[in-house]
């Protein structure tokens, strides 16, 4: 059972780049400080992609097979016969 709603939240934690980001004036800090953020958030261009990553993870450490010509849908297999599908 997967939480859509904070779907983003539980993706990849780690990035693959580095930003910075201006903080908010409530913070209190130096007009010359930013911030680094440390995991990926629903606020990055590339959010979605990381989450279909980690997403993929799941399902295949659960031994669902997408194919090629459908990579966003995934079937599970027992015996060769199949079991069921998820999207």
């Amino acid at each position: 059972n997967f939480d859509i709603p904070a779907a983003f939240l539980q993706g990849e934690k780690t990035m693959n780049r580095e930003i910075q980001i201006e903080p908010p004036k409530q913070a209190g800090l130096g007009p010359d400080e930013v911030w680094k953020p440390t995991m990926q958030t629903h606020g990055f261009d590339d959010a979605p992609r990381h989450h279909y990553l980690s997403f993929r993870k799941r399902l295949e450490d659960m031994r669902a097979v997408a194919p090629k010509l459908e990579p966003c849908l995934f079937m599970y297999r027992k015996k060769g016969v199949l079991e069921g599908v998820q999207q």
